[in-house]
C-alpha cells in the first residue's frame, strides 16, 4: 500500500535514506540526515510529493519528489529526489505503486513533464527497463567531479 508519508514517518524515511545513500555511488560524500529530514518536512508543508510504500505493517520503501519549472518556461515540471525499496523486498511491485502514484500526483499538478533519475548507480539495467515499460525514455549523463 502506498499512502501519504507523515511527520512521524520522518525517522523511519531518514533510515531508509541512509541505506540508500550507503549503497549508492554517493556513498563517498557524507550523508546528513538532519538535512534529510528537513527536506522532507519542507516538501510535506508545501504540498511536494512524499509517499511511503507499507507491507506488513513497515516501511519497505518510499519516494520524494517536487514540482518545478525549467528555467526557459512557466510550464511545470514533476521531478523525482528518491525512489528506493529496501534490499530483499525489490523486485516486487512496490517501486512500481509508488511511480504510479507519482505520475498520477504529476498529472493532477498540471505537469507536462515527468523526470525520473536513475543516479543512484544501482540496478541501474533493472531501473532502466522498469522506466521504459511505464513509457519513460533515457536521456542525459552524468560526470564526477573530483
Amino acid at each position: 500500500m502506498v499512502r501519504d508519508a507523515t511527520l512521524d514517518d520522518i525517522p523511519a524515511m531518514v533510515a531508509l535514506g541512509a541505506i540508500m545513500h550507503a549503497e549508492s555511488r554517493y556513498s563517498f560524500m557524507a550523508y546528513d540526515g538532519e538535512k534529510v529530514a528537513i527536506t522532507l518536512k519542507t516538501l510535506m508543508q508545501t504540498g511536494g510529493f512524499v509517499r511511503v510504500h507499507v507491507k506488513d505493517g513497515e516501511i519497505d520503501g518510499g519516494m520524494v519528489g517536487y514540482m518545478g519549472e525549467p528555467w526557459f518556461s512557466m510550464e511545470r515540471v514533476a521531478s523525482e529526489l528518491a525512489l528506493f525499496v529496501v534490499p530483499g523486498k525489490r523486485g516486487g511491485m512496490a517501486a512500481w505503486y509508488l511511480l504510479s502514484e507519482f505520475g498520477a500526483w504529476a498529472e493532477n499538478q498540471g505537469a507536462k513533464e515527468i523526470t525520473l533519475a536513475i543516479t543512484t548507480g544501482v540496478k541501474v539495467e533493472e531501473t532502466g527497463r522498469m522506466y521504459q515499460r511505464l513509457g519513460f525514455e533515457q536521456v542525459g549523463a552524468h560526470q564526477l567531479i573530483e
